[in-house]
Parts: structure tokens; sequence; C-alpha cells
């Protein structure tokens, strides 16, 4: 009945008449058929226009009968013009394919920013593209999360960590979608690197407040990645080679479409076994020890363009990391008097796998339609086997000794998605946006010791609801969004209203002021201790019918300037948040995870230049955040361990001249809080089973995270030469990361001394060392396209 009903709300839009004519069509690259948003097409000699969507798809409305010149008109690109003939209520359709122009492609990417200013309000928001990804100096490679970790909206936790903390929210409070799948462990090597392959990014745009009503269930941050379409005109390739993987892209055209393809690996385990091999041929003690661990990602998108009015799509990614190890040690043989085996394994693997399949119907020129049916899979699978076994000879073999240990623990998310989006232009001045949504999400959580069960956890979410958005623009210099999302959650029984709004008032054509506020629901989150070390795998959970789900209310207020095609941004913010669940530290009793209910709530002001052309390109934020929690338990208000009182980031790339360029990236920031122990206590604790007893200790903590680490800074540089590659277009790259080795304390270890021990108060002093992150670290690689 459902889908019956959604059938007949479709029907009933094609059946609404237009009431004049229009004009309409898709603007795209003729070099590689990639769509072209932002693009002008307008009526010669009236004042009627448009601008082409992301899709790159424009419209215009109420066009009266007449002969005109269609014109398209985007920088990089030649001009366009088509002669067209508007009967009365006739829908005109006409395709623009755009032949590029010799120009710098910063200026098309600044001129496409300069629209959105006008056409969107865009409020804590900001999307990178490819070359804006490669402007940050690489750790080993470029990557997302770690440009993302420039901008003043985004917090740090580590060097050794790529997690996003958004205004003082946590990693797991973050939407991370890839072609709109839900990824639920987006990293590689244990957080170090993010899971998302660069060259394969069309753009990826991150929104940190004002939230669109089209998504929910994350009260942080959306980060929303666009693959590449592929190149629908001709075959291409491209590839890097770093010290730490390969990648290779590939994408060309197919039948009435396009495909591509990208695949990544890394290698230092061959390296290793090679070289081991090699020393092994010489060396008089051979060397068993092998290098554990890789990972790899494949990712790729095929378009199929039916007619001018259906596309699909079919997208994917796949992806994971393997950790082995094995160590045998072998004394005799099987059958023999005094044979031994010891075995020591551990085969680990995770990942995800996403899958989409998508179909875009142009209902008619005005009402557009996006189906989708999304699958993504997470998998956490570990193996330990220990094995000892002895045997002797006694006339017949006998079997002294024999243990055999296998544990097997394992996680499983498989998130089934589905839903319609429809956009409406309704006139000049609304634009709805609706749609329906559906998500079926099993968790599997378990542990198995051989043939028994330690833990075996299986739970549900279910969401299903609507959304309604309309952008009204009564004239050209304001715009009011309004916006409800409803949320129906099957585990509580209840619907959730997420209410948002919007507005924007373009003072001058280069000044404009923004407001947004809304409410956030957030139905999942992870099982992460707040205050671990090291983020290695998210454990998500669902909220229980007990429970009420995490809320986040949002307010953001900021002014956007353009001065010379340089984007000055100003914002300030205020989030509450309610219901947040905390893991608990306490692990004892009768359950193995508890959740404790907490609130909190941050603010603060964020500043952003940003500047993409010319030689000097880059950007320069600051950000000023106080983030506080509390948990309902104790009372007592403290800061989280991701908050940064203050934050400073520089981005910059010069090009020296057509083959050599600089880049560089500089952070300064308030230390991260911690719990600062000054000194032990020691007692005795009786031994229950037995008249003896034992002196423990116990740690004496100041305030909870009363004090902060000193401030983390570090400086990066980069040095980059265009040339070629076996004839083919390449960039050598030699980067160098905490180029001033700034000791950067990632925690303090804590020792106490007998000599200092006090007998009459059974106290000792404690001394700490710290324990630093990255030194200055070189890397070096090559990029080559074909």
């Amino acid at each position: 009945m459902k889908k019956i009903g959604l059938l007949l709300l479709i029907l009933l839009f094609t059946t609404i008449p237009l009431l004049a004519g229009s004009v309409s069509g898709f603007i795209s690259n003729l070099e590689d058929g990639e769509p072209i948003h932002y693009a002008n097409v307008f009526l010669e000699n009236t004042t009627q226009g448009a601008v082409s969507n992301a899709d790159g798809y424009y419209i215009i409305l109420d066009v009266p009968d007449g002969v005109y010149t269609l014109t398209a008109s985007v920088i990089g690109y030649k001009l366009e013009k088509r002669d067209i003939n508007v009967a009365a209520t006739a829908r005109v359709k006409v395709h623009f394919d755009l032949t590029p122009e010799q120009i710098e492609l910063e200026e098309v990417i600044v001129t496409a920013e300069r629209e959105k200013f006008k056409q969107e309000i865009k409020i804590s928001s900001i999307t990178l593209d490819q070359t804006q990804l490669r402007t940050v100096p690489v750790l080993i490679e470029a990557d997302l999360f770690r440009a993302l970790q420039m901008l003043p909206s985004v917090s740090t936790g580590s060097d050794f960590s790529s997690a996003l903390y958004v205004r003082g929210g946590s990693p797991d409070q973050n939407l991370i979608l890839l072609d709109g799948i839900t990824v639920y462990n987006p990293y590689h090597f244990g957080g170090i690197f993010s899971t998302f392959n660069t060259d394969a990014i069309k753009e990826a745009e991150f929104i940190a407040g004002g939230f669109p009503a089209e998504y929910g269930g994350r009260m942080s941050s959306i980060l929303d990645i666009k693959n590449r379409e592929g190149n629908s005109e001709e075959f291409h390739g491209s590839g890097n080679v770093s010290l730490l993987s390969s990648k290779l892209l590939l994408e060309g055209p197919i039948p009435y479409g396009s495909f591509m393809i990208s695949g990544r690996r890394t290698y230092f385990d061959a390296i290793w076994e090679a070289a081991r091999q090699g020393y092994n041929l010489f060396a008089d003690y051979p060397l068993d020890v092998s290098f554990p661990y890789y990972f790899y990602d494949f990712q790729g998108k095929v378009n199929v363009d039916i007619n001018d009015q259906h596309r699909t799509t079919l997208s994917g990614f796949y992806g994971n990391d393997v950790l082995w190890f094995k160590e045998e040690f072998k004394e005799g043989n099987p059958g023999e008097d005094g044979y031994r085996l010891d075995y020591y394994g551990v085969d680990w693997t995770w990942g995800n796998n996403t899958t989409s399949l998508k179909h875009r119907w142009l209902v008619r020129p005005d009402l557009i339609a996006k189906f989708f049916v999304a699958r993504s899979h997470f998998h956490f699978d570990v193996d330990f086997l220990i094995k000892n076994e002895y045997y002797s000879i006694n006339g017949e073999d006998t079997t002294d000794f024999k243990s055999h240990q296998a544990l097997k623990i394992y996680d499983y998310i498989t998130d089934w998605s589905e839903g319609l989006d429809m956009t409406w232009l309704i006139n000049k001045k609304n634009t709805m946006k609706f749609g329906v949504f559906h998500k079926d999400i099993d968790f599997s959580l378990g542990a198995d010791l051989n043939e028994l069960s330690l833990l075996d956890s299986v739970n549900y979410s279910r969401e299903w609801g609507f959304y309604i958005q309309n952008k009204y623009r009564p004239s050209p210099l304001f715009i009011f969004e309004p916006g409800l999302r409803m949320t129906r959650y099957a585990n509580t029984k209840k619907w959730y209203p997420d209410l948002r709004l919007k507005a924007k008032v373009l003072i001058t054509d280069q000044l404009a002021f923004t407001l947004a506020g809304g409410t956030v629901y957030q139905f999942l989150q992870t099982a992460n201790f707040e205050n671990e070390l090291v983020r290695f795998i998210d454990l998500w959970f669902p909220t229980t019918s007990k429970q009420e789900p995490s809320k986040a209310t949002h307010f953001n207020a900021g002014l956007e300037y353009w001065h010379n095609n340089i984007q000055f941004t100003l914002e300030g913010y205020h989030k509450k948040y309610d219901h947040l669940l905390t893991m608990s530290e306490d692990i004892g009793g009768t359950t193995l995870m508890s959740f404790i209910e907490a609130e909190g709530y941050s603010y603060g002001i964020e500043f952003l230049m940003k500047k993409t052309t010319g030689n000097l390109t880059g950007w320069v934020g600051y950000s000023y955040m106080s983030t506080k929690k509390r948990e309902s338990e104790a009372g007592g208000w403290y800061p989280p361990k991701y908050d940064r009182t203050h934050s400073l980031n520089v981005v910059a790339k010069y090009d020296i001249d057509k083959r050599w360029f600089f880049s560089s990236s500089l952070v300064w920031s308030t230390g991260n809080p911690y719990s600062q122990i000054y000194g032990n206590f020691h007692y005795t604790n009786p031994n229950p089973l037995s008249e003896w007893s034992y002196i423990d200790r116990m740690e004496i903590y100041g305030e909870r995270n009363g004090e902060r680490y000193p401030p983390y800074f570090r400086w990066d540089i980069g040095v980059n030469r265009r040339g070629k590659l076996f004839k083919q277009k390449a960039t050598y790259y030699f980067h160098v990361l905490n180029v001033t080795n700034h000791a950067n304390v990632f925690l303090y270890l804590y020792e106490d001394r007998d000599s200092e021990f006090d007998p009459e108060t059974n106290t000792s002093v404690i001394y700490r060392r710290p324990v630093t992150m990255f030194p200055i670290l070189p890397t070096f690689g090559v990029e080559f396209s074909f």
C-alpha cells in the first residue's frame, strides 16, 4: 500500500499542468561528460534565467511563447548559444556540451562557489574538490579526513587518528556518506588513514551546522562524498605510487553511459617479504618475522543514460584491513620421542562493503524523482588460536599433553536503506524538496571460545519517515528555507520531529548574513570509552526501548564576504546535547557493556579566509570553542578530551612556476584536557580465600580533565614538481611532516619510586614522563595520468 501511495503521489504531480512554457536541459563538459553545476543559462534580452544544479540540470519556468536566443555561460568554458522557439505551455529541451577554455581550474571552482553563495544557504558548509584535497602536505598520501582536520570546525584527537571531532561532538556523531551510502567505520590502519581513495572523489561537502532536512540521524556533522562519474567520451587512467600504497583509476565510456573503477593496496608487507627472503639467502641466522598487516580497497561506479528522462547508477565500495600473525616452535617430529609444538596465531580482518542502486527520473521538467536502494555492511572478525602439543614414545605413540584454544570475536553491521527524494521547482520563488526513507539495521556482536559461546548479542534498529523542505526566495536578496523531518523509531515506537530553519540576507552582492537552527535526533552510538587513547574500531549499538535517543539543538549565525575572489566567513554557534549515551568505564557486574546518560553543550566562534585563485592559494582558519559535559549521576561539568579552546590552521600552496609548486600546512592549538595523577595511596586488601592479605594501591586524581597537555604545534611542508613519467603527465612530491620536530605530547606515563614512599601516610610521589606523537617524518611519491 505504501508503494502504491508513492506512485499515486508521483502521478498526481504529473497531472498538474505547467501554466506557461518552460526551457530545460542538462549542461556537461564536452571532453569528459561530467555535469557542470552552477552554470548560468538565460534568455537574451529578457530577465529570465536559471542556474544548473549538481546534476547539471537547469529549468527556466514561465516562458511566454516566442522566439529566443538561449545562452549557456560559465567561466572556463566557451559560451554557447541556441535559437529556440517556445510555444504556449511547450516544454522545450536544450542540452549543452560546453568546450573547456584554457583557463586555470581554480577560477572555475571559485566562480561556482560565488554562484553558490548567491543561490544557496550554505552556512557552516564547505565543499572540497581534488585540487583542494591535494593542497595539504600528506602523511603518506592525500587523505580526505586529514584535509578536513585543517578546517576550523574540526578538532583532532592526535596524530595517530584521522577521526573527526566537530564542534564538540564525538566521531560517532558524524554521518559519513559515500555516494549516499552510510559508512560505519571509515578508517584504515587503526584510524591513521581514512578509508576513501581521494583519486576517485569528485567532491566532498562537509556540513557542520544548519543541516538540510534530507539529512538525519547524526548530531554533529554531515560528510557527503561523491565519486567521479567516469569519462563518457574517452578512456583515461591515473595512478599514484607512494611509500604506503599504489593506486590506479580507470574510467571511460560504455554504451549509453560511463564507468569508473579505482583500486588501492598497501605493499609494505610484500616489500618486507622480498627483502626477508633475500636476506635469508646469505644470512647464517634466517629472519622469520613477517610484516603482518596490509589493507586494500576497491570502488567503482557505472552510469547508464536510458534516455533524457532516466539515468541509472550502480556504485560500490569494498575494502578490508588484514592483520595476521603466527609464531610456531617445533622440536622433533610427530611420532618421535620428545616431539613438541607451540603455536600462536592471529587472523584479524575488518572492513566495509557498500552497494547502491539509484535511478533518476525526470518526471517532468519541473519535477525530479530519485529512487535508491543501498546496502552497507561492516564486518569485524578476529580469530586467536593457541596450540600446545607434547608427545613421547613408550612402546607406542602416546599423548602426554595436547591443548587447543580457539577464540573468535566478531561484530557485524548490515544496513539496508531505501528511499525516494523529489525536487519540485514550483516557480521562480519556490523550490520544494520532499521524500520518504526507510532504514533497517541489524547488529551482531559475539565471542566464542572453542565450542562455548561467551557473548551472543543481536540488536536491530528500524527507522522510517519523511521530510519536506521549501526554499522560498521572495526577492533576489532574501532566501528563507524551513524544513521538517519526521522519523519513526521502531525500538521506542515513537515519532521524533527534527525542525530545521535557515535564512539568508544578501546585504550586497558580496556580503550576506545567514541564520540557521534546528534539532537532530540520533538513534545509534558507539561502545567506545570516552578517555580511550586510540579509537581502533567503532562498535555500534542502537538506542534501546528503555533509552531516549540522543538529541542536539543547533543555533548558528554568520557573515560571508567576498572580495576579489577571496572568501571570508565568520560564524558563531551554540549546541545543546540531551540524552547523550556514554560508555560506562565500570565493567564489573552482570553486564559487559553499559551506557550512562549525560548532557552537554558547546559554543564557539569560527573564522575562515579562503583563496582559490592566483599563484598563492589556500586558507586560514581560527576557532574558539568551549565544550562541557555532565553525567547525570556525577553532576559535575567537565571538558571532554577533544575540547580545544583555541585552534589556528594555515594551508597554503604557491605556484613557483608552471612546473614547481610549494605546499605547506601549519597547526597550532590548545592542548587536549586530561586528568592529572598526583600520587598513590597504598592500602591493605584482604584476600577472602585465605588468611593472607596483599598491598594494593589507588591513584590520586585531580579534577576530571582539569589539566591540559602543552599546546600542539606542527608545521608540514611539501615540494612538488610537474613533469613526465613514461611520456605521460606526472607530479612528483616530497613532503616533510613536523619539519621542526616539535614534541607534541600524546600522553603521560606515571611511575612512583620506592625510595620516596612515606610509610606514615601510605603515599608516594608520582613522577611523569611524556610520550610524544609524530617526529619529523619525510615521505615522497609520484602521481601520474594517461
